[in-house]
């Protein structure tokens, strides 16, 4: 996926969860993007 000349964005990975875990817990974060403030290990997989 490309976001520019010299940046690209990849896939989320299982990973990642825990990255997407933290971020969420800013309450900032939900707010502008599509990361659940809270969910279940199974929501997670699934987002």
């Amino acid at each position: 996926m490309s976001a520019g000349p010299d940046f690209g964005l990849r896939p989320w990975e299982m990973s990642d969860l825990p990255l997407v875990r933290e971020a969420a817990q800013d309450p900032y974060i939900p707010l502008i993007t599509t990361i659940p403030a809270r969910y279940s290990d199974k929501a997670a997989e699934a987002f």
